[in-house]
């Protein structure tokens, strides 16, 4: 049975330095950071998420072995998991809409109440 370094010797190979990734990744994520849609809080934790993890990926891939299958096919995954997130959020806003809408339209066209005097 390998013990945890075999194995952390093992994954150097395919995915780098840990010092040098980790370096790399953060710097990377500094600079994106300070676009206008992160700054501002305008991505979703799904779109900041697969974008920190494409990330890895790359720098994996830089610092790596590049020709290691999986980190290429993983970041088509994480970006994919992003629009299967907006596309849910997509469905679940005109559900909403569609029952706001509903229930307002109910309450327009009910029938003024006759007056109970009469």
């Amino acid at each position: 049975m390998q013990n945890v370094r075999e194995i952390l010797n093992e994954r150097e190979k395919i995915s780098g330095r840990y010092r040098d990734v980790s370096r790399m990744i953060q710097d990377t994520l500094r600079l994106w950071s300070t676009g206008p849609n992160w700054s501002r809080g305008k991505l979703t934790d799904a779109q900041v998420t697969s974008l920190e993890m494409i990330a890895m990926k790359v720098t994996r891939i830089l610092q790596g072995d590049n020709n290691h299958i999986d980190s290429w096919r993983d970041i088509s995954g994480y970006a994919e998991l992003a629009a299967i997130d907006l596309e849910e959020e997509e469905i679940s806003i005109k559900q909403t809409v569609k029952i706001v809408d509903g229930a307002f339209g109910a309450i327009i066209k009910k029938e003024p109440k006759e007056d109970l005097k009469k």
